[in-house]
């Protein structure tokens, strides 16, 4: 019974550690998809204040054929 007690006992702790070593991954990659989602909001923002100066300008003339 001892025996048993004392697997079972260890056998939570290797899942206690489990449970907090993912719970760590988690949280790491979600910092990574909050600053992902950053970056993608600010070149979002840029691509849109190029297209709007592009609409400003004149076009350019098509290159030379060679």
């Amino acid at each position: 019974m001892d025996d048993q007690l004392e697997k079972l006992q260890t056998q939570m702790a290797f899942q206690e550690r489990t449970i907090e070593k993912l719970n760590q991954a988690l949280i790491a990659q979600q910092c990574q998809i909050d600053e992902m989602e950053r970056q993608i909001r600010i070149l979002a923002e840029k691509l849109l204040e190029v297209r709007a100066a592009d609409d400003n300008n004149v076009p350019e003339p098509p290159p030379p054929h060679y």
